[in-house]
């Protein structure tokens, strides 16, 4: 089992991005990927029993941000990427991409300012569900997919985001 978490985040506005700034984020959050599943792929097809990979994306592969072109890039292209390598490496390895939206992290409670009650309830109000997802509700979806209940997915997105992006 592989699950390919490494990302990074480097926002800018686009005419203000350098280009290290777009390579930085490219390489970790794509090429990355590649080059894990690269080193990782030849053990799980000789192994006994199937592979599973899980890359984890972002819902803004999907949608985008604005001051986040390289992040929103290197998302979408692990969305095709997960859907290549599902094609070129089944029937023994299953690849996957789990999506997880507004979740409870540090991370996203100091950027979206989820501490002040005011800028909580704004995001609330975008999740049909109700509540900012939390770790568990995402660690939950994750053991779905490297599991045997997952058996018959691979190439899949399972976007995890309590409906806010239901389109």
């Amino acid at each position: 089992m592989l699950v390919n978490n490494a990302g990074i985040n480097i926002d800018r506005p686009f005419l203000q991005m350098s280009t290290e700034d777009w390579r930085r984020v490219l390489d970790t959050n794509l090429s990355g990927v590649f080059h894990l599943t690269r080193e990782f792929a030849p053990a799980m097809l000789e192994a006994e029993g199937d592979g599973v990979i899980v890359n984890v994306g972002a819902t803004t592969g999907i949608r985008p941000r604005l001051n986040g072109v390289n992040y929103c890039a290197s998302k979408a292209g692990l969305l095709q990427l997960t859907k290549c390598l599902a094609l070129e490496l089944a029937p023994r390895i299953r690849v996957n991409c789990l999506i997880p939206g507004m979740t409870e992290t540090d991370e996203l409670v100091t950027r979206f300012r989820l501490d002040d009650p005011a800028a909580r309830a704004a995001v609330v109000a975008e999740i049909p569900r109700g509540h900012i997802g939390t770790t568990e509700e995402i660690r939950r979806r994750l053991e779905f997919l490297v599991g045997p209940a997952s058996g018959y997915l691979t190439g899949q997105k399972l976007i995890v985001d309590g409906g806010q992006f239901m389109w």
